[in-house]
């Protein structure tokens, strides 16, 4: 970037105004939790048949500074999943961390902690309970803390192909610091979540679906949709990119708020 402007005869006012145009562009690209409301935990689950422990994380830094004005970034991700002896148990937990700031302001400053207990009944059948709580600072709603507890099958099991129906009820703490509103809800949790794998298992696609109504009040609800493919690069090393989108159809200021984003990134996994 310092060189281009350097040499650019046609440079920008100040590289102020340039950092927070790259800062936008850099936002997009820092991680796919950054500015989510609801998050997909279905792209996150470990298929690991009898591998009773798997670990995935990546992280990354950046930092750039011309004259008096720098930008950096920090994001981590991390994926841990535990099994039972007969496998028929198994406890997930995933965090991640992201950071986004100027010398004047914050563009991104989140965090999430999710924490899972699935319990296999049947070929079919399966119990799960979870928590998670979330911090966005950046965001109307900036805090919510969610607890909840339902059962999850697996209609399709085939050799590439998989299909999960979840079905649950949660209970959800949201702050919206902004509007000076805490909310205490009861919503249902509705998933379907459907995987397909190549034959030589080096492509891997995801599509997921969530609907969470509240139960007071089913025309408040939001809903999550999103596309994923991931390819690995090496044994260790894949490439991932997804498309998303979000709906809310009330938020705190009495207006709907949807987004739609496109990501891409690298994963670490042992």
């Amino acid at each position: 970037m310092s060189t281009f402007l350097s040499k650019n005869p046609f440079r920008i006012q100040s590289y102020s105004r340039c950092s927070r145009l790259g800062l936008l562009l850099l936002t997009l690209f820092v991680s796919e939790w950054a500015s989510a409301q609801l998050v997909n935990i279905e792209t996150r689950r470990m298929q690991t048949d009898s591998v009773r422990f798997a670990m995935v994380a990546d992280a990354w830094f950046n930092y750039s500074k011309q004259n008096d004005d720098y930008v950096y970034s920090v994001s981590a991700n991390t994926t841990w999943q535990w099994k039972s002896r007969d496998l028929r148990e198994i406890f997930f937990v995933l965090g991640n961390y992201s950071l986004v700031s100027t010398q004047d302001q914050d563009y991104q400053n989140s965090w999430l902690l999710h924490g899972r207990y699935n319990r296999k009944i049947s070929q079919l059948f399966r119990t799960e309970a979870f928590l998670q709580h979330q911090n966005n600072k950046l965001l109307v709603i900036d805090s919510r803390f969610l607890a909840g507890a339902g059962i999850r099958l697996k209609v399709v099991d085939k050799d590439h192909l998989s299909a999960y129906l979840g079905q649950s009820v949660m209970y959800e703490i949201e702050e919206s610091s902004g509007f000076d509103q805490k909310n205490y809800n009861w919503r249902h949790n509705a998933y379907f979540s459907l995987s397909l794998t190549t034959k030589d298992e080096k492509v891997s696609l995801t599509n997921t679906i969530y609907f969470q109504p509240l139960y007071r009040a089913i025309s408040n609800h939001r809903i999550l949709q999103q596309f994923k493919i991931e390819v690995p690069i090496s044994e260790v090393i894949s490439i991932s990119g997804s498309y998303n989108y979000f709906l809310m159809s009330e938020t705190p200021a009495g207006v709907s708020d949807s987004s739609s984003n496109v990501y891409f990134g690298l994963s670490f996994s042992i």
